[in-house]
């Protein structure tokens, strides 16, 4: 493989499990910190009506 893998990970995203894993077999990986969650609806959710 000769690009590293991509890890999504946050605070409190649980993103630190898997990169232990990967460092414990040897993979490759990069860590890009990023709040997918956090981002805003582009319409307004039902439960939110």
């Amino acid at each position: 493989m000769n690009e590293p893998l991509t890890v999504y990970g946050a605070p409190g995203s649980g993103s630190v499990p898997v990169e232990a894993a990967m460092t414990l077999i040897g993979l490759d990986y990069q860590v890009i910190e990023e709040a997918t969650w956090a981002q805003r609806f582009p319409f307004e959710p039902s439960w939110e009506r």
